[in-house]
Protein backbone atom coordinates (compact mmCIF):
# COMPACT_ATOMS: atom_id res chain seq x y z
CA UNK A 1 0.00 0.00 0.00
CA UNK A 2 0.84 3.59 -1.00
CA UNK A 3 -0.07 7.08 -1.88
CA UNK A 4 0.87 10.52 -1.44
CA UNK A 5 -1.14 13.92 -0.66
CA UNK A 6 -3.95 14.83 -2.47
CA UNK A 7 -3.03 12.53 -5.60
CA UNK A 8 -3.06 8.65 -6.97
CA UNK A 9 -1.31 7.62 -9.51
CA UNK A 10 -2.96 5.83 -12.29
CA UNK A 11 -3.32 2.22 -11.45
CA UNK A 12 -3.34 3.44 -7.56
CA UNK A 13 -7.18 1.97 -7.15
CA UNK A 14 -5.82 -1.16 -7.35
CA UNK A 15 -2.21 -1.18 -6.49
CA UNK A 16 -1.74 2.15 -4.86
CA UNK A 17 1.48 3.04 -6.67
CA UNK A 18 1.98 6.22 -4.90
CA UNK A 19 4.95 8.93 -5.29
CA UNK A 20 7.38 11.04 -2.96
CA UNK A 21 5.64 14.76 -1.95
CA UNK A 22 7.16 17.70 -2.08
CA UNK A 23 8.27 19.06 1.98
CA UNK A 24 10.50 22.04 2.57
CA UNK A 25 13.20 21.23 0.90
CA UNK A 26 11.41 21.78 -2.86
CA UNK A 27 12.09 25.44 -2.50
CA UNK A 28 13.85 27.62 -0.15
CA UNK A 29 13.42 31.76 -0.84
CA UNK A 30 10.90 33.66 -1.64
CA UNK A 31 12.62 37.02 -2.86
CA UNK A 32 10.80 40.42 -2.16
CA UNK A 33 8.62 41.43 -4.77
CA UNK A 34 7.34 38.27 -5.38
CA UNK A 35 3.48 37.81 -5.73
CA UNK A 36 1.10 34.99 -4.46
CA UNK A 37 -2.20 34.18 -4.78
CA UNK A 38 -4.60 34.63 -2.40
CA UNK A 39 -4.17 35.71 1.21
CA UNK A 40 -5.31 34.09 4.50
CA UNK A 41 -7.90 31.38 4.35
CA UNK A 42 -11.00 32.96 4.31
CA UNK A 43 -12.21 30.29 7.27
CA UNK A 44 -14.53 28.70 5.01
CA UNK A 45 -14.23 24.20 5.16
CA UNK A 46 -11.66 22.88 4.08
CA UNK A 47 -10.96 22.06 0.55
CA UNK A 48 -14.34 24.17 -0.08
CA UNK A 49 -12.30 27.20 -1.97
CA UNK A 50 -14.68 29.75 -0.24
CA UNK A 51 -14.19 32.80 -1.58
CA UNK A 52 -10.65 33.24 -0.54
CA UNK A 53 -8.98 36.97 -1.80
CA UNK A 54 -6.99 35.95 -5.17
CA UNK A 55 -5.05 39.62 -5.17
CA UNK A 56 -1.76 39.31 -5.52
CA UNK A 57 0.38 39.47 -2.16
CA UNK A 58 4.01 39.69 -0.92
CA UNK A 59 5.36 36.56 0.07
CA UNK A 60 7.40 36.30 2.86
CA UNK A 61 11.33 36.95 2.51
CA UNK A 62 12.58 33.67 2.78
CA UNK A 63 11.34 30.36 4.73
CA UNK A 64 14.53 28.69 6.59
CA UNK A 65 15.68 27.71 10.29
CA UNK A 66 16.70 31.23 11.04
CA UNK A 67 17.25 35.09 10.18
CA UNK A 68 21.24 34.26 10.24
CA UNK A 69 20.55 31.79 7.09
CA UNK A 70 18.26 34.07 5.25
CA UNK A 71 19.43 34.71 1.81
CA UNK A 72 19.80 38.87 1.07
CA UNK A 73 15.78 39.65 -0.19
CA UNK A 74 17.09 39.94 -4.52
CA UNK A 75 19.19 36.37 -3.93
CA UNK A 76 17.53 34.54 -7.05
CA UNK A 77 18.67 30.88 -8.96
CA UNK A 78 21.32 31.34 -10.90
CA UNK A 79 21.20 32.44 -14.75
CA UNK A 80 19.84 29.59 -17.22
CA UNK A 81 22.26 27.34 -18.84
CA UNK A 82 20.27 27.00 -21.79
CA UNK A 83 20.00 30.77 -23.09
CA UNK A 84 22.34 34.52 -23.22
CA UNK A 85 21.49 36.74 -20.55
CA UNK A 86 22.07 39.49 -23.24
CA UNK A 87 19.55 40.98 -25.71
CA UNK A 88 20.29 40.99 -29.39
CA UNK A 89 22.19 44.37 -29.13
CA UNK A 90 24.12 43.23 -26.72
CA UNK A 91 22.85 44.77 -23.58
CA UNK A 92 21.36 43.47 -20.45
CA UNK A 93 18.28 40.69 -20.70
CA UNK A 94 14.89 42.44 -19.20
CA UNK A 95 14.09 41.03 -15.91
CA UNK A 96 11.55 38.69 -16.04
CA UNK A 97 10.17 39.00 -11.79
CA UNK A 98 6.78 38.71 -10.36
CA UNK A 99 5.18 41.88 -10.95
CA UNK A 100 7.21 43.03 -13.52
CA UNK A 101 6.39 40.36 -16.45
CA UNK A 102 3.54 42.16 -17.80
CA UNK A 103 1.09 39.62 -16.69
CA UNK A 104 -2.92 40.49 -15.89
CA UNK A 105 -4.14 41.52 -12.37
CA UNK A 106 -7.78 41.63 -13.39
CA UNK A 107 -10.58 39.03 -11.52
CA UNK A 108 -10.67 37.16 -15.13
CA UNK A 109 -6.89 36.18 -14.89
CA UNK A 110 -7.48 35.69 -11.30
CA UNK A 111 -9.74 32.97 -11.99
CA UNK A 112 -8.05 31.50 -14.86
CA UNK A 113 -5.21 30.90 -12.42
CA UNK A 114 -7.53 29.30 -9.43
CA UNK A 115 -9.50 27.25 -12.24
CA UNK A 116 -6.07 25.64 -12.99
CA UNK A 117 -4.79 25.01 -9.67
CA UNK A 118 -7.84 23.42 -8.77
CA UNK A 119 -8.05 21.40 -11.64
CA UNK A 120 -4.68 19.51 -11.06
CA UNK A 121 -5.31 19.37 -7.23
CA UNK A 122 -8.87 17.92 -6.99
CA UNK A 123 -8.38 15.35 -10.35
CA UNK A 124 -7.68 12.02 -8.17
CA UNK A 125 -4.98 11.34 -10.60
CA UNK A 126 -2.90 13.32 -13.21
CA UNK A 127 -4.59 16.09 -15.18
CA UNK A 128 -3.07 16.51 -18.45
CA UNK A 129 -1.20 19.22 -18.61
CA UNK A 130 0.90 21.22 -15.38
CA UNK A 131 -0.55 24.29 -13.82
CA UNK A 132 1.83 26.22 -15.56
CA UNK A 133 0.93 25.11 -18.99
CA UNK A 134 -3.23 24.85 -18.33
CA UNK A 135 -2.84 28.81 -17.31
CA UNK A 136 -0.52 29.89 -20.09
CA UNK A 137 -2.77 28.16 -22.80
CA UNK A 138 -6.04 28.59 -21.73
CA UNK A 139 -6.28 24.96 -21.76
CA UNK A 140 -9.67 24.58 -20.17
CA UNK A 141 -11.31 26.59 -22.18
CA UNK A 142 -9.39 24.87 -25.18
CA UNK A 143 -9.26 21.60 -24.64
CA UNK A 144 -13.07 20.65 -23.40
CA UNK A 145 -16.30 20.50 -24.83
CA UNK A 146 -17.57 21.83 -22.11
CA UNK A 147 -16.49 24.87 -20.00
CA UNK A 148 -17.72 23.80 -16.86
CA UNK A 149 -13.74 23.51 -15.27
CA UNK A 150 -12.97 26.99 -16.39
CA UNK A 151 -15.22 28.65 -13.77
CA UNK A 152 -14.63 26.23 -10.99
CA UNK A 153 -13.83 27.68 -7.29
CA UNK A 154 -13.87 24.70 -5.08
CA UNK A 155 -12.97 20.24 -5.55
CA UNK A 156 -16.86 20.37 -5.42
CA UNK A 157 -17.23 22.22 -8.29
CA UNK A 158 -14.69 20.06 -10.06
CA UNK A 159 -17.22 17.26 -8.75
CA UNK A 160 -20.18 18.25 -10.48
CA UNK A 161 -18.40 19.01 -13.31
CA UNK A 162 -16.27 15.42 -13.91
CA UNK A 163 -18.16 12.97 -11.96
CA UNK A 164 -14.54 12.53 -9.34
CA UNK A 165 -12.59 14.10 -7.34
CA UNK A 166 -9.95 13.83 -4.33
CA UNK A 167 -11.72 12.54 -0.66
CA UNK A 168 -11.54 15.31 2.00
CA UNK A 169 -9.52 14.15 5.22
CA UNK A 170 -12.58 13.55 7.24
CA UNK A 171 -14.30 11.27 4.79
CA UNK A 172 -11.38 9.03 4.52
CA UNK A 173 -10.64 9.10 8.35
CA UNK A 174 -11.69 5.60 9.07
CA UNK A 175 -8.81 4.88 6.77
CA UNK A 176 -6.30 6.41 8.10
CA UNK A 177 -7.11 5.50 11.46
CA UNK A 178 -7.10 2.12 10.97
CA UNK A 179 -4.04 2.17 8.87
CA UNK A 180 -6.24 0.09 5.98
CA UNK A 181 -7.61 0.65 2.85
CA UNK A 182 -11.20 1.10 2.69
CA UNK A 183 -13.61 0.99 -0.08
CA UNK A 184 -17.51 1.73 0.30
CA UNK A 185 -20.42 2.50 -2.07
CA UNK A 186 -23.35 4.72 -0.99
CA UNK A 187 -25.51 4.22 -3.56
CA UNK A 188 -23.77 5.50 -6.82
CA UNK A 189 -20.96 7.22 -5.25
CA UNK A 190 -17.70 5.01 -4.53
CA UNK A 191 -15.36 6.07 -2.04
CA UNK A 192 -11.65 5.17 -2.05
CA UNK A 193 -9.96 5.73 0.84
CA UNK A 194 -6.34 4.91 1.61
CA UNK A 195 -4.61 3.94 4.68
CA UNK A 196 -2.62 7.34 4.87
CA UNK A 197 -6.06 9.23 4.59
CA UNK A 198 -5.92 9.93 1.05
CA UNK A 199 -8.43 9.38 -1.30
CA UNK A 200 -10.91 9.46 -4.81
CA UNK A 201 -14.78 10.33 -4.69
CA UNK A 202 -16.25 8.82 -7.90
CA UNK A 203 -20.43 9.60 -9.27
CA UNK A 204 -20.83 6.52 -10.86
CA UNK A 205 -23.75 8.18 -11.96
CA UNK A 206 -22.49 10.48 -13.98
CA UNK A 207 -19.33 7.84 -14.56
CA UNK A 208 -21.50 5.24 -16.35
CA UNK A 209 -20.50 2.88 -14.50
CA UNK A 210 -20.95 0.74 -11.15
CA UNK A 211 -20.55 1.04 -7.88
CA UNK A 212 -18.39 -1.87 -6.78
CA UNK A 213 -16.25 -3.06 -3.73
CA UNK A 214 -13.61 -5.14 -4.46
CA UNK A 215 -10.53 -6.42 -2.85
CA UNK A 216 -6.77 -5.30 -3.58
CA UNK A 217 -4.68 -7.87 -4.84
CA UNK A 218 -2.50 -6.99 -1.88
CA UNK A 219 -3.79 -8.48 0.63
CA UNK A 220 -7.18 -9.56 1.92
CA UNK A 221 -8.07 -6.90 4.72
CA UNK A 222 -7.89 -3.79 1.95
CA UNK A 223 -10.35 -2.97 -0.33
CA UNK A 224 -10.62 -0.20 -2.55
CA UNK A 225 -14.35 0.55 -4.63
CA UNK A 226 -14.80 1.88 -8.24
CA UNK A 227 -17.08 2.50 -10.72
CA UNK A 228 -16.79 -1.14 -12.87
CA UNK A 229 -17.35 -0.35 -16.35
CA UNK A 230 -15.70 -3.26 -17.78
CA UNK A 231 -15.63 -6.88 -15.59
CA UNK A 232 -12.33 -7.42 -16.70
CA UNK A 233 -9.25 -6.08 -18.03
CA UNK A 234 -5.94 -6.62 -19.78
CA UNK A 235 -2.63 -5.08 -17.35
CA UNK A 236 -3.06 -3.52 -14.15
CA UNK A 237 0.59 -2.50 -13.84
CA UNK A 238 0.84 -0.59 -16.82
CA UNK A 239 0.43 2.55 -15.10
CA UNK A 240 -1.94 4.07 -17.85
CA UNK A 241 -5.11 5.19 -18.08
CA UNK A 242 -7.23 3.46 -21.26
CA UNK A 243 -10.04 4.52 -23.25
CA UNK A 244 -12.55 1.82 -23.48
CA UNK A 245 -15.45 3.84 -26.36
CA UNK A 246 -16.52 7.25 -24.57
CA UNK A 247 -14.94 6.30 -21.01
CA UNK A 248 -11.33 6.62 -19.98
CA UNK A 249 -10.44 4.25 -17.06
CA UNK A 250 -7.86 2.56 -15.25
CA UNK A 251 -7.24 -1.79 -14.84
CA UNK A 252 -7.17 -2.06 -11.10
CA UNK A 253 -5.49 -5.55 -9.61
CA UNK A 254 -8.00 -7.78 -7.83
CA UNK A 255 -7.67 -10.49 -5.15
CA UNK A 256 -9.21 -12.85 -7.95
CA UNK A 257 -7.73 -13.95 -11.72
CA UNK A 258 -9.97 -10.91 -12.84
CA UNK A 259 -8.76 -7.26 -12.89
CA UNK A 260 -11.35 -4.46 -12.73
CA UNK A 261 -11.74 -1.73 -15.56
CA UNK A 262 -12.92 1.24 -13.30
CA UNK A 263 -14.23 4.50 -14.96
CA UNK A 264 -11.61 7.69 -14.78
CA UNK A 265 -13.71 10.03 -16.56
CA UNK A 266 -16.88 9.97 -18.93
CA UNK A 267 -16.55 11.87 -22.07
CA UNK A 268 -19.23 15.20 -22.76
CA UNK A 269 -20.74 15.59 -26.16
CA UNK A 270 -18.14 16.86 -28.21
CA UNK A 271 -15.40 15.50 -26.85
CA UNK A 272 -13.60 11.63 -27.20
CA UNK A 273 -11.21 9.85 -25.38
CA UNK A 274 -8.00 9.83 -27.09
CA UNK A 275 -4.68 8.31 -26.24
CA UNK A 276 -1.64 10.40 -26.98
CA UNK A 277 1.82 8.91 -27.94
CA UNK A 278 2.83 8.83 -24.12
CA UNK A 279 0.26 6.34 -23.79
CA UNK A 280 -1.83 8.96 -22.11
CA UNK A 281 -5.55 9.04 -21.96
CA UNK A 282 -8.23 11.66 -21.60
CA UNK A 283 -11.36 12.83 -22.52
CA UNK A 284 -10.44 16.48 -25.22
CA UNK A 285 -12.70 17.94 -27.22
CA UNK A 286 -13.07 16.79 -30.75
CA UNK A 287 -11.57 19.22 -33.20
CA UNK A 288 -10.33 19.90 -36.84
CA UNK A 289 -7.99 16.93 -38.25
CA UNK A 290 -4.19 18.03 -38.97
CA UNK A 291 -1.18 16.56 -40.67
CA UNK A 292 1.90 18.01 -39.49
CA UNK A 293 2.21 17.77 -34.94
CA UNK A 294 3.65 21.08 -33.81
CA UNK A 295 3.18 24.45 -32.70
CA UNK A 296 3.12 27.87 -34.35
CA UNK A 297 1.64 31.07 -34.27
CA UNK A 298 -1.25 32.61 -35.74
CA UNK A 299 -0.80 36.50 -34.12
CA UNK A 300 -1.08 36.08 -30.57
CA UNK A 301 -2.71 32.70 -30.90
CA UNK A 302 -1.16 29.20 -30.42
CA UNK A 303 -1.86 26.79 -32.97
CA UNK A 304 -0.89 23.51 -31.61
CA UNK A 305 -1.64 19.77 -34.09
CA UNK A 306 -1.55 17.01 -31.23
CA UNK A 307 -0.94 13.84 -32.16
CA UNK A 308 -4.18 11.50 -31.09
CA UNK A 309 -5.01 7.60 -31.54
CA UNK A 310 -7.50 8.14 -33.38
CA UNK A 311 -5.72 10.86 -35.53
CA UNK A 312 -4.28 14.49 -35.34
CA UNK A 313 -6.28 17.02 -33.72
CA UNK A 314 -5.98 20.56 -33.71
CA UNK A 315 -6.78 23.01 -31.04
CA UNK A 316 -6.35 26.91 -31.33
CA UNK A 317 -4.88 28.26 -27.92
CA UNK A 318 -5.14 32.55 -26.79
CA UNK A 319 -2.01 33.10 -25.45
CA UNK A 320 -3.58 37.21 -24.73
CA UNK A 321 -5.94 35.10 -22.27
CA UNK A 322 -3.30 35.48 -19.79
CA UNK A 323 -1.34 38.60 -20.68
CA UNK A 324 0.92 36.53 -23.32
CA UNK A 325 2.09 36.65 -26.36
CA UNK A 326 2.81 33.77 -28.83
CA UNK A 327 6.38 33.45 -29.64
CA UNK A 328 7.94 31.37 -32.32
CA UNK A 329 11.50 29.63 -31.43
CA UNK A 330 14.65 31.11 -32.57
CA UNK A 331 14.63 27.79 -35.45
CA UNK A 332 10.90 28.84 -36.36
CA UNK A 333 10.45 25.23 -35.90
CA UNK A 334 8.02 25.84 -32.74
CA UNK A 335 6.32 28.29 -30.66
CA UNK A 336 4.84 28.78 -27.31
CA UNK A 337 3.02 31.90 -25.38
CA UNK A 338 5.65 33.90 -23.46
CA UNK A 339 5.58 36.43 -20.96
CA UNK A 340 7.52 39.67 -22.21
CA UNK A 341 11.51 39.52 -21.16
CA UNK A 342 10.60 35.60 -19.93
CA UNK A 343 11.51 33.12 -22.74
CA UNK A 344 14.66 32.09 -21.37
CA UNK A 345 13.75 33.17 -17.86
CA UNK A 346 14.92 29.52 -16.03
CA UNK A 347 11.84 29.73 -14.60
CA UNK A 348 10.68 26.05 -13.28
CA UNK A 349 7.35 25.39 -11.94
CA UNK A 350 7.79 23.73 -8.08
CA UNK A 351 6.76 23.76 -4.46
CA UNK A 352 8.90 26.69 -3.24
CA UNK A 353 7.93 25.42 0.45
CA UNK A 354 5.65 24.00 2.44
CA UNK A 355 2.14 25.93 1.00
CA UNK A 356 3.45 28.05 -1.75
CA UNK A 357 3.20 26.69 -5.30
CA UNK A 358 5.56 28.54 -8.01
CA UNK A 359 3.99 28.22 -11.58
CA UNK A 360 5.93 29.47 -14.83
CA UNK A 361 3.68 31.52 -16.93
CA UNK A 362 4.97 31.94 -20.25
CA UNK A 363 8.22 31.65 -18.12
CA UNK A 364 7.21 34.56 -15.59
CA UNK A 365 7.03 33.36 -12.10
CA UNK A 366 3.78 33.42 -10.11
CA UNK A 367 3.13 32.21 -6.81
CA UNK A 368 -0.08 30.61 -5.45
CA UNK A 369 -0.98 29.89 -1.24
CA UNK A 370 -2.41 26.62 -1.52
CA UNK A 371 -4.07 27.71 1.97
CA UNK A 372 -6.02 30.27 0.27
CA UNK A 373 -7.44 27.65 -1.63
CA UNK A 374 -8.33 25.56 1.56
CA UNK A 375 -5.65 23.18 1.39
CA UNK A 376 -2.62 22.59 3.83
CA UNK A 377 0.79 22.07 1.58
CA UNK A 378 2.08 22.07 -1.80
CA UNK A 379 3.14 18.45 -3.54
CA UNK A 380 4.83 17.56 -6.01
CA UNK A 381 4.95 14.27 -8.30
CA UNK A 382 5.72 12.62 -11.55
CA UNK A 383 2.83 11.50 -13.72
CA UNK A 384 3.09 9.23 -16.93
CA UNK A 385 5.19 12.61 -18.66
CA UNK A 386 5.68 15.24 -16.57
CA UNK A 387 6.68 16.46 -13.44
CA UNK A 388 3.35 18.00 -11.33
CA UNK A 389 3.16 20.41 -8.46
CA UNK A 390 -0.44 20.38 -7.22
CA UNK A 391 -2.09 21.53 -3.56
CA UNK A 392 -3.24 18.74 -1.01
CA UNK A 393 -5.03 18.36 2.09
CA UNK A 394 -1.85 17.45 3.65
Amino acid sequence: MSSSPGRVSPVAMGLLLGFGACTAACGLVVGAGDYVVGGAHDGGPAGTGGDADMDAQPVPDAVGPGSDSTPPPDAGPPPPDDGPTTTSDGGPAPACAPGSAGLPTDAAFQQLVKACVLAATCDPVFFPVTVSQCIATDYLDTHFATKCLAGITSCADYYACQGTRIATPSECSGASGSSTDIGACNGTVATACFFDGNGLVSNCAALGGTCTVYHESATTSDTGAGCEILPSCADPTDGSVHCSGSSAYTCVSTDTTTNLGIAAESCATGSTCWTDNDRSSACLATTTACTATGTTCSGDNLTTCESRSSGNELYTNSCSVAGLACTPSSGGTAASCTAPGCANSGCTESCLDVTHLQACIGGAPYVVDCTSLGFNVCASGSGAYAAYNFCAYQ
